[in-house]
């Protein structure tokens, strides 16, 4: 796993550990860092969170086999620029959301696709 990808995983993991601290629904997470994944399971599903430093068309297969699953990546101009060039195909996809994230001022923005519809 290289630096950024390590930041990014940490990240997700407290930021996901950190908004649902309120919360009794979180019950466990299961760090797969060899996958660049993270399940967290929560009393009504399991969402699978993949942190991926540079988004491409290999998102699509890592993500398939997942019910509820989200995306960590940086937020940047190669990044938001797939977005742009995916979005149909991105905002077809059933429980989906995208975290861009940047670490340097620790700020994200969100899109969660399963309230598109």
């Amino acid at each position: 796993m290289m630096n950024m990808d390590k930041q990014l995983y940490d990240w997700t993991i407290n930021y996901v550990k950190n908004k649902t601290w309120h919360s009794v629904k979180l019950v466990k997470f299961t760090e797969h860092p060899t996958e660049d994944n993270i399940e967290f399971e929560f009393k009504d599903k399991t969402i699978a969170h993949f942190i991926i430093d540079k988004l491409s068309d290999k998102i699509f297969n890592l993500i398939k086999d997942h019910e509820h699953k989200a995306i960590t990546c940086p937020n940047s101009e190669v990044n938001f620029k797939f977005l742009i060039k995916e979005w149909k195909k991105l905002s077809e996809i059933k429980n989906l959301s995208l975290v861009f994230v940047n670490l340097k001022i620790n700020d994200k923005w969100i899109i969660n696709l399963t309230r598109i519809r």
